[in-house]
């Protein structure tokens, strides 16, 4: 467990990749467990309330490793602007859906499907495929969970975790990263 007890909203927001505003709304809403100073605004999440929130919304703290500090990644993240095609399956294939693969790390990806087709992926228990279009990866081809969904407008932003790569994927996912 981390030596961190406490956390702001600010730094909530920071570790999961979320505007501080919708920190807030599940404070308000009572989604995140923690507590206001009295007379004031300011709020507190505890470090057990956080992960309790994260394990019920399925944002998995495996992504977010051991360090000196509680919330370092496992692996590091390099900012991307790689085109790709996703596929969402569950027995059946839905797609292709155009994305911009916007991180990337040798445990995962955020990838991001603008427009009116993100509102029509579908949601539940789905696993991705995802090939990369172009540039230094054209033609990766990964498969993997979905680790959350962040819905923001006519965008939807995924998060997935890498289903094991082949040793030559791999390889050429911890060359790309490394060289950045």
């Amino acid at each position: 467990m981390a030596t961190k007890k406490i956390y702001t909203t600010g730094e909530v927001a920071r570790l999961l990749g979320v505007n501080i505003n919708t920190v807030i709304k599940w404070f308000d809403e009572n989604r995140l467990e923690g507590f206001r100073f009295p007379g004031s605004n300011e709020r507190r999440i505890s470090t057990a309330g956080l992960y309790r929130f994260m394990a019920k919304n399925q944002m998995p703290a495996d992504l977010l490793g051991e360090g000196e500090t509680p919330w370092q990644r496992k692996f590091r993240r390099i900012l991307c602007n790689e085109p790709a095609r996703l596929f969402v399956r569950n027995g059946e294939a839905y797609g292709p859906y155009e994305a911009v693969i916007q991180d990337l790390s040798r445990g995962g990806a955020r990838l991001v499907v603008h427009g009116e087709k993100a509102l029509m992926i579908p949601f539940g228990l789905f696993k991705l495929n995802v090939s990369v279009i172009d540039g230094p990866l054209g033609g990766a081809q990964w498969q993997g969970d979905i680790a959350y969904l962040q819905p923001k407008e006519e965008n939807l932003g995924i998060g997935m975790r890498f289903a094991a790569l082949n040793l030559e994927e791999e390889n050429r996912l911890i060359q790309f990263v490394d060289q950045r």
